[in-house]
């Protein structure tokens, strides 16, 4: 394959540009690097300050051209350039200083590789002669992301011989190219030799790395033909849509048509969309039913199912063909034996699914309907769940951010398909609350108005986002139900021992609207229902926190409606 110099028409000649440069070789360096990030189509980058990294940002600086934030925090700041690149489905960069900067990029990196994010790491480093030598800040940085980059480069220090920039430069415009084209993280590791003063250069518009422009990606490709044959004698199947997946509303609305079940997650594209079989709490319904669901056939498309008892019951459906749609390759499935792989484009090609039994859909649709009735007439009051729904179904900013934990499981159970978002987002590639804040600005950032729910501790846990926050003014509303630690883990066995409770919980100290306000954003608390409506409702222009104080008590409400729920199913079944 030709690399993108030769096919840009590098010639020998236009290198002589160099030597008749009036700036130092590092400066030279550092701005046909950037130069040629924007010509690959990296053009947004998430700045976290050091020395090091001094040249590339001036280079950046002096390029005009792109779109840059500054972020004190290079963990929830990867993660910001991670929902950046989400939002604007372009690759997006975070440039960090030398030493454990770098490190610290690594939870961000391994949510990018999960859900396929456009996310380049650009660290700067010390030259050679400063490594193994005690130099301060300085560590082995080339190769320390390799389980998580599809693609990495560790380039030398800025090179004198003129010949070995034209593949250098190329491969660093292969590397943006492919972070965008196979979506997922990409690391550069860039060796500077300590910054000098940036001396203006009018001869900066010649740079040769100017003359590589950005390469056309070309169109999809006309879907493959499909082999309906471990389908096409289906009675009991259904449609289960994760996160991420690759299936368009036109094809799921066709196989909705065919009478098959689409069980979808809030985070999946079809929870919104107007489909005559959607079953959207599907978590309280199988946890209530887990037995009464027995199929012969699954198409899965997108990531795993975000509740517990939905794959629960996926790995009981040992006798059921699966096909998976999915973004990247599958070789293995925890909620499966066996399934065949359809990669991410054929579902097109299949429209035409066998039709199921009208009993089979309406049997579900029944059983939907009656989940619904409960959860709603659960509602009223003022408690945790109902602070929850009331931020899924009071409709203001244009999308919702919900943080992992109990918020998910929550919105997953009350974002109704009538709730108008134009987008639900999540960060369930590793599925941790580290970098939520982080995450849901650069989204917002880059969406516009936005609603987050997120409980007390993931709002700690990247507490320092908030800076960045403050700084950059997004029309974000933070709402953040407060239950005084993990009450997640009140779901779980380990919550039988009295004696972890308080380990396992982790209460945190402190003031949550406080917090906001140290960082100078807005912040209310609210502890009744008629307060929290109105907070709710008040109009969105900059950032604002919510703290929702929800009250003490005994009465585990989610547990409650769990068992409320079974006991009305098996009463009528």
């Amino acid at each position: 394959m030709a690399t993108a110099a030769a096919s840009a028409g590098w010639q020998p000649h236009q290198l002589s540009i160099l030597t008749a440069m009036s700036v130092p070789l590092q400066q030279a360096w550092a701005t046909a690097i950037i130069a040629q990030l924007y010509a690959a189509g990296c053009r947004r980058a998430i700045i976290c300050p050091g020395n090091r990294n001094v040249p590339l940002i001036s280079a950046m600086l002096a390029h005009g051209q792109w779109q840059l934030r500054s972020h004190l925090d290079e963990r929830s700041g990867a993660f910001r350039a991670l929902g950046w690149a989400r939002a604007t489905d372009t690759p997006v960069a975070i440039v960090t200083t030398s030493g454990s900067a770098l490190a610290n990029t690594l939870p961000a990196v391994c949510e990018a590789a999960a859900c396929a994010g456009a996310l380049l790491i650009i660290s700067c480093d010390r030259p050679e002669n400063e490594h193994d030598c005690g130099a301060p800040q300085t560590m082995p940085q080339a190769g320390i992301l390799q389980p998580f980059c599809q693609h990495q480069m560790a380039l030398p220090d800025p090179p004198a011989q003129q010949d070995l920039w034209p593949g250098l430069l190329a491969r660093i415009s292969d590397i943006a190219h492919s972070c965008h084209s196979s979506p997922g993280p990409a690391h550069i590791n860039v060796p500077l030799h300590n910054p000098q003063p940036w001396q203006e250069n009018p001869d900066a518009g010649k740079c040769p790395a100017m003359l590589i422009e950005d390469q056309p990606r070309g169109t999809d490709p006309v879907p493959p033909s499909l082999d309906l044959g471990p389908i096409a004698k289906a009675q009991r199947g259904v449609v289960v849509v994760g996160s991420d997946s690759p299936v368009d509303t036109r094809t799921l609305t066709a196989w909705a048509a065919a009478g098959w079940p689409i069980i979808s997650d809030c985070l999946g594209t079809s929870r919104s969309a107007p489909l005559p079989t959607l079953i959207h709490q599907a978590d309280l319904l199988l946890a209530a039913q887990p037995h009464a669901w027995d199929v012969d056939t699954i198409i899965r498309c997108g990531c795993a199912p975000l509740a517990r008892p939905v794959w629960e019951w996926l790995q009981r459906q040992h006798q059921a063909t699966v096909l998976r749609f999915d973004q990247r390759p599958i070789a293995r499935d925890f909620c499966h034996t066996s399934f065949h792989y359809a990669g991410a484009g054929k579902a097109a090609a299949m429209l035409h699914l066998p039709p199921m039994d009208r009993q089979w859909h309406h049997s579900w649709l029944a059983a939907q309907e009656r989940c619904s009735a409960i959860v709603d007439e659960y509602l009223d009051g003022w408690h945790e769940l109902s602070a929850a729904a009331l931020a899924c179904r009071i409709h203001r900013p244009q999308h919702l951010f919900v943080a992992n934990s109990l918020s998910v499981r929550h919105a997953n159970i009350f974002c109704s398909p009538q709730a108008p978002w134009q987008g639900i987002w999540g960060q369930r590639g590793v599925n941790g609350i580290d970098g939520n804040l982080g995450h849901a600005c650069g989204l917002s950032e880059a969406l516009g108005p936005t609603r987050m729910l997120i409980g007390d501790c993931a709002f700690i846990h990247d507490s320092p986002a908030l800076a960045a926050i403050a700084e950059a003014s997004p029309a974000l509303q933070i709402v953040v139900l407060d239950n005084r630690g993990g009450r997640i883990f009140d779901q779980l066995p380990a919550a039988q021992d009295p004696h972890l409770i308080p380990w396992i919980r982790s209460p945190q100290p402190g003031n949550i609207a406080d917090v906001a306000r140290a960082f100078t954003i807005p912040a209310t608390a609210v502890s009744d229902r008629r307060t929290y409506i109105q907070a709710l409702a008040q109009p969105l222009t900059g950032p604002q926190v919510i703290h929702v104080q929800i009250p003490d008590g005994p009465h585990d409400h989610l547990q409650s409606l769990h068992h409320r729920l079974r006991t009305t199913m098996e009463t009528t079944t």
